[in-house]
């Protein structure tokens, strides 16, 4: 499949490339610094020059996409960017006829499934104290996707580590099996995993890795 990423540079967007590559995707990524990603150039990686927040990188990104991921995050000093680059996503998916959308995002957005334990909402006062703009930002962007007409799926994670793939990555919702950690590898392989599968469709699990 040909697969357009969002992210690629970022730490858990690295680890969806190297497993897309391996799985034996073609994968386009948008960076606005494509020397990021020379050590992991191939023949099956296309790397698009330019700002997810640009129209025409963003339609060139999506030529002949069967999907997106985006392991995208807010920035700090970019107040608003995250809920803009979903909206423009949306739109442009729309106009280029790309329907899957796999969408990274964190447990701050809540899902009226969810059964969280006293610890989380602690965690999530601290967010809001010492991120406030970074919440907002995730949070509005989570709902651009979820209001959207594609076929989204909104993976959230909670404390991301460097830990290695388990091969055990699984959704659930917080408070019903959700680990508070999971390994980038574990997510990227959720991710990728989420393509061409429906149990998650316009769902929202929390990914967990094994213990």
């Amino acid at each position: 499949m040909r697969l357009a990423l969002l992210g690629a540079t970022g730490p858990t967007g690295r680890e969806l490339v190297r497993q897309g590559l391996e799985a034996g995707h073609v994968l386009a990524a948008l960076a606005r610094r494509p020397a990021e990603l020379d050590d992991l150039r191939g023949p099956g990686l296309e790397v698009v020059r330019g700002d997810a927040r640009s129209e025409e990188p963003m339609a060139r990104l999506l030529e002949g996409a069967d999907a997106v991921l985006s392991a995208l995050g807010p920035r700090r000093g970019e107040a608003e960017a995250l809920p803009l680059i979903a909206r423009r996503l949306v739109r442009e998916m729309s106009r280029s006829e790309v329907a899957r959308l796999i969408w990274l995002t964190r447990t701050a957005v809540h899902d009226p499934q969810d059964r969280p334990r006293p610890g989380h909402g602690m965690a999530l006062a601290l967010a809001r104290l010492y991120g406030r703009q970074i919440l907002a930002d995730t949070v509005a962007a989570a709902t651009e996707v979820r209001s959207s007409d594609r076929d989204w799926t909104l993976v959230r994670a909670g404390r991301l580590t460097d830990g290695p793939a388990t091969g055990r990555a699984q959704g659930a919702h917080l408070g019903l099996g959700a680990r508070s950690r999971v390994s980038r590898a574990d997510v990227a392989a959720f991710l990728l995993a989420q393509v061409g599968a429906e149990t998650w469709l316009r769902r929202m699990p929390v990914v967990s890795g094994g213990s």
